[in-house]
């Protein structure tokens, strides 16, 4: 049977979004490092999108919180420091390398799916600032556990790529709230 637009038309809604992501997914497989790296750092802002009515409420309700570990009285350098060289490194190892290899032991856990969500609820769990905030890095830590997984099918550095992409982030949130809370 031939694929016709009246055919495309009657594909369920699952289907078509499935396809689509798939398309996505072959398409960020094809990225260069430093091309995924930045494209999955740009992705981990949309949560803020996604979650802005929780952001809201939470900010007029708890005040500016979402700011996370950024809102420290230690000093700029070892905000720096932590957020961008020590929290990154870390993190990975446990968040994304562990538990993403602790869940392929189990068979049971052995699907990609299942994989990204344990990775992520773990990481989202540490970052317990505020509800918003638990809610934004379980959207990042699914990307973050999503690009784990990409290079490590690669047989590439999917370690330091999700380093890179932590990193990236984490020094663009505290640029932004720096310039917030000044």
């Amino acid at each position: 049977m031939q694929n016709t637009s009246s055919n495309k038309i009657k594909e369920p809604f699952f289907r078509k979004f499935y396809n689509r992501l798939l398309r996505l997914h072959n398409y960020l497989k094809e990225l260069s490092p430093v091309k995924f790296v930045l494209f999955m750092t740009l992705s981990t802002y949309l949560s803020i999108v996604v979650f802005l009515p929780l952001f809201l409420i939470s900010w007029k309700t708890e005040g500016f919180v979402d700011a996370g570990p950024f809102q420290s009285e230690h000093s700029i350098i070892v905000l720096f420091i932590f957020a961008i060289i020590i929290a990154p490194i870390l993190e990975t190892l446990v968040y994304q390398s562990f538990i993403i290899s602790l869940c392929k032991q189990f068979k049971f856990l052995n699907k990609k799916i299942i994989i990204i969500f344990i990775s992520a609820l773990a990481f989202s769990l540490s970052h317990t600032y505020s509800l918003s905030y638990i809610f934004n890095t379980l959207f990042i830590g699914m990307i973050l556990a999503y690009a784990y997984l990409v290079y490590e099918d690669k047989h590439q550095s999917s370690y330091w790529i999700v380093c890179s992409i932590h990193a990236l982030r984490n020094s663009l949130s505290l640029l932004l709230s720096i310039l917030i809370q000044n």
